[in-house]
C-alpha cells in the first residue's frame, strides 16, 4: 500500500496591480468586504475578500487552499484596539483555527511611517477614513447605491490614537507581526510602512492570489518596479512560500535585497 501523502503547495501569489487589473474581481464577484473602520469584529472568513483605504491601519490575513478558506482583517491603531491587543490576538487565533489549525501562509500590508496628528485632548478627536479611488468607482458602478452602501461603502467616524499616528501604527504592526511569526509560527509576507497614501487589497482562494493596488497622487499605479516598492514601503519581507509579481512580472528575492 502506498502511504505517501499527496504533495500540497502552500505557495501564494502576491501581485501589485494596475487599477484596471485590480478592480475587476472585487466589483463583479466579491461582497466579502472588510471595512476600513478598523474593528476586529469586521474580520471575515470565506473564499475571497477585499479591503481598502489601508492607511495608518494594518490589514492582512491567512489562507488555506486545501480547504478553500481564507481570513482577512483590517485594524486601526486606536487607543481602544491597542489597549485590548491581547483580546484581539485571541480573536484572531480563533479565526485562524476556522481557516486551518496549521496555516502556512499569511500577509500584512499598510501602516504609516511619517508623523502626523498627535491627540492631546481627553475626548478622542474624530476623523473619517478617506474613501479610496477603488471605493469611489464602486459607488459609480453599482446602480443600487443602497446595496453598494450596505456591502461596500461603510465610512464611519473612527478615533485617532493619543500618540502620533505613526507611533501607534508601528506599535500595532509590531504586535501583529509578533503574533503571526512568533505565536502562530506563520512566515508572513510583509509590505508595511507607507510614507504616504494608502493600499487596497483583495484575495481569492481559487487562484491563491493577493492583489494589491497602491495609487500615486494621480490615481495611477505607484508600484511599477522594485525601486517603487522599496520607496513606498519601509519594511518588505517575502515569505519563503510566496511569489511576488509587479504588473505580472515575477520578482526574485535577490531583487528585494536592500542596496
Amino acid at each position: 500500500m502506498n502511504n505517501i501523502k499527496p504533495y500540497i503547495s502552500f505557495t501564494s501569489n502576491i501581485k501589485f496591480c494596475t487599477l484596471y487589473d485590480y478592480i475587476d474581481a472585487p466589483i463583479t464577484r466579491s461582497k466579502q468586504y472588510v471595512s476600513p473602520v478598523g474593528k476586529i469584529e469586521h474580520t471575515v472568513i470565506g473564499k475571497e475578500a477585499y479591503t481598502d483605504s489601508i492607511e495608518i491601519c494594518t490589514a492582512g490575513g491567512v489562507t488555506n487552499t486545501e480547504n478553500s478558506k481564507m481570513m482577512m482583517f483590517h485594524l486601526c491603531p486606536t487607543d481602544k484596539n491597542l489597549s485590548k491587543i491581547e483580546e484581539i490576538k485571541q480573536y484572531l487565533s480563533e479565526k485562524i483555527k476556522e481557516v486551518s489549525p496549521d496555516c502556512k501562509n499569511g500577509i500584512i500590508v499598510g501602516g504609516r511611517t511619517s508623523s502626523e496628528i498627535k491627540q492631546t485632548t481627553e475626548e478622542p478627536q474624530k476623523t473619517m477614513p478617506k474613501p479610496s479611488l477603488f471605493r469611489k468607482i464602486i459607488s459609480i458602478v453599482f446602480a443600487d447605491l443602497e446595496e453598494a452602501n450596505n456591502n461596500h461603502i461603510e465610512i464611519k467616524e473612527k478615533p485617532l490614537p493619543t500618540k502620533t499616528s505613526s507611533e501607534a501604527s508601528k506599535e500595532l504592526f509590531e504586535h501583529l507581526k509578533s503574533f503571526f511569526t512568533k505565536d502562530k509560527k506563520i512566515d508572513i509576507s510583509v509590505f508595511w510602512g507607507q510614507k504616504q497614501g494608502y493600499s487596497d487589497m483583495y484575495y481569492n482562494v481559487e487562484d491563491d492570489t493577493w492583489k494589491i493596488f497602491k495609487p500615486n497622487n494621480s490615481g495611477q499605479n505607484a508600484i511599477k518596479s522594485v525601486e517603487d516598492l522599496k520607496r513606498e514601503y519601509q519594511e518588505i519581507h517575502l515569505a519563503e512560500s510566496d511569489k511576488l509579481y509587479i504588473e505580472n512580472k515575477e520578482i526574485s528575492r535577490e531583487d528585494l535585497k536592500s542596496d
